[in-house]
């Protein structure tokens, strides 16, 4: 997991600095550092939240990241050297991030490091496959071709999460309402309306009665809930790798049986996979060397299991997409056009028309589920409102009935 580390360090010429890097570890922060001909004085690992706090400060706008490499792929196409298109960019970046983002790696490719190790030492995160396609653009003397690789990659994932913002919004806010309603249900109106029902001599309706138990229980217990809920903070942090690797287990083994849910479980990981391995096809590299680059930029313990079965795979001999039989993630409708693609030479061609054609189903069926997901707590808001209604008029009627029986 990576993290912010603050360091105090000086180089040859004694000159100070004080600033923060990202590493995935303390050892790989001081190769960092010394990578950079830093000698570290300190070096401090900042804590979670604050780690939270400097990744949303240090984020980098997507619109003006893609804008980014699309203009430096055009400046390299043109003849123009990388520090000299950096340099003309420079006048144009108007968010401060980018800004910044775009003067240290002027300042890494001056002190004479290569693009990639330039992006690596940023103080600016970004996405472990756009490090790797980098460095291998620079191996494989195509660094302008994988920036405009990247570029459309980032815009294509950037569409993809402003579409599911948008379609999320309205759902999420009808949760949000929802518990509101809930919590001022269950300790506002429910407790106003017992004190009504005894000031009127009507007694407690049974479901009332029930909710006011759970309330007061509450209330109760809130010093014990509190010491719960900092008990659980504690063991999350001190095993937080292990309880996250069971959890995605426990989830993925209950999406598996659900259809709908597992086919999009599987979605997101073979659009990516395909539209990646297909810029690394074209690139020229090796499977052993894609699969290796994928395996890097994955994070889901299912997902790396059958990169690496297929790495070994294909080491021992085996076709590329042979080796992914079986694959999770892979739907086995497209498998066989894969493994046909792959015959005739034309794989990367088949990887690009299934990530185009998936992501548009991906699209479909989220719009599908999030239509089903709305009625359903607009129904359940109304039974809520129904209940409260019941509960509140139905033992005043009977209390009326009775008055006039006697």
């Amino acid at each position: 997991m990576k993290s912010y580390y603050k360091y105090e360090a000086y180089d040859e010429k004694r000159q100070f600095y004080q600033a923060k890097i990202i590493a995935t570890s303390e050892k790989d922060a001081y190769q960092k550092l010394s990578v950079m001909g830093l000698y570290v004085a300190s070096l401090k690992r900042e804590r979670g939240w604050q780690t939270l706090l400097f990744s949303m400060q240090y984020k980098l706008p997507e619109q003006e990241l893609i804008f980014f490499f699309r203009q430096l792929a055009f400046a390299l196409k043109s003849g123009i050297s990388l520090i000299e298109a950096m340099k003309l960019q420079a006048e144009e970046i108007q968010h401060k991030n980018m800004q910044q983002f775009n003067t240290e790696i002027i300042s890494f490719l001056s002190r004479g490091f290569s693009f990639s190790e330039s992006i690596r030492l940023s103080t600016y995160d970004l996405p472990e496959l756009v490090k790797e396609w980098l460095l291998l653009g620079e191996v494989e003397g195509k660094l302008d071709n994988i920036l405009g690789d990247i570029a459309d990659y980032l815009e294509k994932e950037t569409a993809f999460k402003r579409d599911l913002k948008g379609q999320l919004a309205y759902p999420i806010l009808l949760f949000g309402l929802l518990s509101v309603f809930f919590f001022l249900l269950a300790f506002y109106f429910v407790p106003m309306l017992e004190e009504a029902y005894r000031e009127f001599g009507i007694a407690i309706p049974k479901s009332l009665a029930l909710l006011l138990m759970v309330t007061k229980g509450i209330k109760n217990m809130k010093w014990l809930i509190l010491l719960f809920v900092c008990l659980s903070v504690v063991i999350l942090k001190r095993d937080y790798k292990r309880i996250r690797t069971r959890l995605r287990q426990y989830f993925s083994s209950l999406l598996e049986r659900i259809p709908s849910l597992a086919l999009l479980r599987n979605l997101y990981y073979f659009i990516p996979f395909s539209r990646s391995l297909s810029i690394l096809l074209d690139s020229g590299v090796s499977a052993v060397v894609a699969f290796s680059i994928l395996e890097s930029s994955g994070k889901n313990p299912n997902y790396l299991k059958v990169i690496r079965k297929a790495k070994e795979k294909v080491l021992s001999g085996e076709g590329m997409m042979k080796a992914f039989e079986n694959a999770f993630f892979i739907p086995k409708s497209s498998y066989q056009m894969l493994l046909l693609a792959e015959k005739s030479g034309k794989l990367s061609e088949a990887l690009i028309f299934l990530s185009n054609y998936y992501e548009k189903l991906q699209r479909q069926k989220l719009r599908m589920l999030i239509k089903l997901v709305e009625p359903a707590m607009i129904i359940i808001l109304g039974l809520a409102v129904l209940f409260l209604a019941v509960a509140f008029y139905v033992p005043i009627i009977d209390s009326y009935e009775n008055f006039f029986k006697v």
